[in-house]
């Protein structure tokens, strides 16, 4: 039972963690490069669809770390690296709901009339999105270490 939880753990934030780093050092950059309606859309788009379906994922990686620190916490588990994993995920989704869904919402309705006010925005979603990947990776790391501790 261990390993199951362990490994679904390691899978679900491996996958986040692969989504996200893909946004922020793919996708992006390749839509930068579209002329800058096109570029709009997209950025739209995505947000919309990324907004909609990234939630649950990252629901279920804190749950699954979570439960690993629950599972390693009876007598003789170790669960201080879980316990830290599910405390960083904690702090990303709250900040993610504090700072990036706003900003999300914001580019998920389209380009408004202001194309400065669109490019601060995005630019300040790049941002804090590279912050919580640097955060998710950080997080990935911690849970390899508490599966192999």
């Amino acid at each position: 039972m261990e390993a199951l939880i362990e490994t679904s753990a390691l899978a679900v934030l491996a996958a986040l963690v692969g989504v996200e780093v893909t946004v922020g050092c793919v996708l992006h950059p390749c839509l930068r490069r579209l002329e800058p309606e096109a570029m709009r859309r997209g950025r739209a788009w995505t947000a919309r669809i990324l907004g909609a379906a990234m939630p649950p994922v990252y629901a279920l990686a804190a749950a699954g770390a979570a439960a690993a620190a629950v599972w390693k916490a009876v007598p003789g588990g170790v669960a201080a690296w879980w316990i830290g994993s599910a405390a960083v995920l904690v702090m990303v989704i709250v900040g993610t709901m504090v700072v990036l869904v706003p900003l999300n919402s914001r580019i998920a309705k389209g380009a408004p009339s202001n194309s400065a006010e669109w490019e601060r925005v995005t630019r300040q979603w790049d941002r804090w999105h590279g912050a919580r990947t640097v955060l998710l990776v950080t997080t990935l790391a911690l849970e390899i270490s508490a599966a192999a501790a």
